[in-house]
């Protein structure tokens, strides 16, 4: 940003009033910039260009002044643009980076620490009912109703093969599916798999063995549009006894946070 100092120096007589300037616009262009205030940052810039031109020789030395304060100019009003936005989006990333126990407390809920993501729980006297959904399992002929898990909290996970933080999460679901399994069903829902085989790889790789709903085109998925953004993947749903949504968790998920949740709505809370 500072690159115009060392050459507009050179031309500048030593002692000189026009050297004093340079120096005292320097340093007031470094503290306006550093405020990360971009508008005055650019003021700033651009404070420095009437007066040293009027302060340098006339004659060729003026013209090649003039055009080096020009071209300088641009190069560092580009580069604090460049600055501010990365200044910006650094600071975008440290506001969305919190922890999703931090997200739940700032909607006046009871956090869980290790979800990595967005949380939302819902009371049980605010509860509404979802749709039953149904689907042709992956990798098997029938079809797979969520009706059939009645009076059983059930556990929806949205996943795809593709998707590398499904990847991480997938042996923490099967162990929670294992540990709850006297009090609810997981039931998956494969997205945006178009070929099975993938999805069938990411089954026998991590050895679930709760089935999976195969939902290439996301028409299963529609059932819960109004709940469940169809680009959250991954995604879970935990679904009360009465078939109301209870958790939806917007991220990766562990199994000791799924476990706490699921035995916090299956004990009515």
């Amino acid at each position: 940003m500072l690159c115009w100092i060392a050459p507009l120096a050179s031309l500048a007589p030593r002692g000189s009033r026009l050297r004093a300037r340079l120096l005292r616009c320097r340093s007031q262009t470094v503290k306006r910039v550093c405020s990360l205030r971009l508008s005055t940052a650019r003021a700033a810039i651009r404070c420095w260009i009437a007066p040293l031109a009027s302060l340098a020789p006339r004659g060729s030395r003026r013209a090649r002044l003039r055009a080096r304060l020009l071209h300088c100019r641009s190069q560092t009003v580009k580069r604090v643009c460049i600055g501010a936005v990365l200044a910006a989006l650094l600071m975008l990333a440290a506001c969305t980076g919190t922890g999703a126990d931090e997200q739940t407390r700032s909607a006046g809920q009871a956090g869980y620490p290790q979800v990595q993501g967005n949380l939302t729980r819902v009371s049980p006297d605010q509860r509404k009912e979802l749709p039953a959904i149904a689907g042709p399992a992956l990798g098997d002929s029938k079809i797979i109703s969520t009706q059939d898990y009645r009076g059983k909290i059930v556990v929806i996970n949205v996943w795809g093969s593709w998707c590398p933080p499904c990847r991480k999460e997938a042996p923490d679901l099967q162990a929670a599916s294992v540990e709850t399994k006297d009090i609810a069903q997981f039931v998956g829902i494969t997205s945006k798999d178009y070929d099975p085989a993938p999805a069938e790889a990411f089954v026998r790789s991590f050895k679930i063995t709760y089935p999976s709903i195969y939902d290439p085109n996301g028409k299963v998925l529609l059932a819960f549009s109004g709940d469940l953004p169809p680009s959250a993947i991954p995604s879970t749903l935990i679904i009360d006894r009465q078939g109301r949504l209870a958790v939806r968790v917007l991220s990766e998920v562990s199994k000791i946070t799924l476990v706490d949740m699921i035995n916090d709505v299956a004990d009515g809370r």
